[in-house]
């Protein structure tokens, strides 16, 4: 190992495909040992923890503008370069993509950095203008937040139902094959209130929290990461080549490091939306601790997708879920924690008066990951009723049980189970387990906050 940093810049911003320019004089150096220390983590593949508060402050810093970031971090004692460069590169996964550049140094040459002053720990949120809002602006309803949260995520598995039998078909071949349906329609394997992946997932992750674990912890993602590897050896039929490819691979290694590698053989081209609905059910599960609702929801994401605008759009949703659970505005939330260009503009479009639809909807470009965030908080911001909203969307084609499951996770913690229509419930296959996993983490939050006796 030199004696000077060993910069991962290059590689960064490769991957975030922007310029290869030169760091300016006032780079923000921030110190990432601490952190790594305090939340029971080191510097090698699959052992990357850092602390909610940690994100937290990262999101915050890049969202008001400081740049750029700069993490430094020391090599572990005794243990082999590249294992440190692959923990590094995990340890910026894990930050969701916001820094620009990483520096793995010796111990001694740390040393010196911190006696001089030329590294600095992450501030807490200062105040200033610009800041994210907290949650205390929770919004004020008719319908309760464990009712929000229970109707959440039914509307995810209605959604998700409704669209399976007709994803990826334009909006001339479902009118050509279905009509105008109502009700759930069978097609491409698919039964009536049959989940797909976004529902199986989704409850994986719910369950979690119901069980009252983590999911952001190194431990964690192992633990997650298994349980994928063993689902997917039962071949499922909706999982595209790359992400099958990674979910086989946990089997051998640790999941973010096996998941940027492959994200790397492949160009970093692909975008696509396979987490989205983990991180509604992280959205769910945390409606008031904005630090872990980050953390959370990158980590779920990092699991399969690591692209910086795949775990930007995992927290915007995370974040819109959770706002619609308080009952705030859900787009209004998302723009407020955004720190990803693509993203912001895309949340950005849907407060300008973004629809559905279009030539490519149908594609699954770079964009991919973008039309699904753009979907649910366009049907976030319909005052429709869910039934006529999650109809309109899935028979505009597209990748519809995704777009779907999210829209009905919002007009669901909007709105309620009750607004969701019997005859859609009924045949719904996960209802049963949906209501039991939500009365658990009911009982079990209530639990938590009891004061204790004494």
């Amino acid at each position: 190992m030199r004696e000077e940093a060993v910069w991962l810049r290059g590689e960064l911003i490769a991957s975030r495909l922007g310029p290869e320019e030169p760091l300016p004089g006032g780079a923000r150096c921030l110190d990432a040992d601490d952190a790594l220390r305090d939340a029971g983590g080191v510097l090698a593949p699959g052992c990357v923890t850092l602390p909610p508060a940690w994100i937290g402050g990262l999101c915050r810093s890049r969202r008001n503008g400081l740049r750029p970031l700069i993490v430094t971090c020391a090599r572990p004692p005794d243990s082999d370069p590249e294992a440190a460069r692959t923990g590094a590169l995990e340890l910026d996964v894990l930050s969701g993509g916001t820094l620009d550049a990483i520096g793995i140094l010796p111990p001694e040459t740390r040393a010196q950095l911190v006696a001089s002053g030329a590294l600095r720990a992450i501030e807490p949120p200062s105040g200033e203008p610009g800041d994210l809002r907290t949650d205390a602006d929770e919004g004020v309803g008719s319908v309760g937040e464990p009712d929000r949260i229970l109707g959440s995520l039914l509307g995810l598995a209605v959604g998700d139902c409704l669209g399976a039998p007709v994803e990826n078909w334009p909006a001339e071949k479902i009118v050509r094959v279905h009509g105008s349906f109502r009700d759930y329609v069978s097609g491409r394997g698919w039964g009536p209130g049959h989940p797909t992946r976004e529902t199986t997932f989704a409850l994986l992750w719910f369950r979690e929290f119901a069980n009252g674990r983590t999911v952001h912890r190194a431990e964690d993602r192992d633990r997650l990461a298994q349980a994928l590897a063993r689902w997917v050896i039962g071949r499922p039929r909706d999982f595209g080549h790359l992400t099958r490819g990674v979910l086989r691979g946990y089997l051998e290694g640790p999941p973010v490091p096996t998941a940027r590698q492959a994200w790397g053989r492949a160009g970093r081209q692909p975008e696509f939306n396979a987490a989205l609905s983990r991180a509604v059910a992280v959205g769910v599960a945390l409606p008031h601790d904005p630090d872990l609702r980050w953390t959370s929801a990158i980590a779920a994401s990092a699991l399969t997708q690591v692209a910086p605008v795949d775990l930007a759009c995992a927290v915007a949703i995370a974040e819109g879920v959770a706002a619609a659970v308080r009952g705030s505005d859900p787009v209004d939330a998302a723009r407020a924690c955004t720190w990803e260009m693509r993203t912001a503009v895309a949340l950005d479009e849907v407060a300008g008066g973004w629809v559905p639809g279009g030539p490519e909807w149908n594609s699954h470009g770079r964009s991919h990951p973008l039309k699904s965030l753009q979907s649910a908080f366009w049907a976030a911001r319909q005052q429709r009723s869910l039934e006529e909203v999650l109809l309109d969307l899935v028979h505009r084609g597209g990748d519809a049980d995704t777009h779907g499951a999210l829209a009905g996770a919002f007009l669901g913690a909007r709105d309620g189970p009750g607004a969701i229509p019997q005859r859609w419930l009924e045949p719904l296959r996960t209802r049963e387990l949906i209501v039991n996993l939500a009365g658990k983490f009911r009982a079990k939050t209530f639990r938590s906050h009891q004061p204790r006796e004494g």
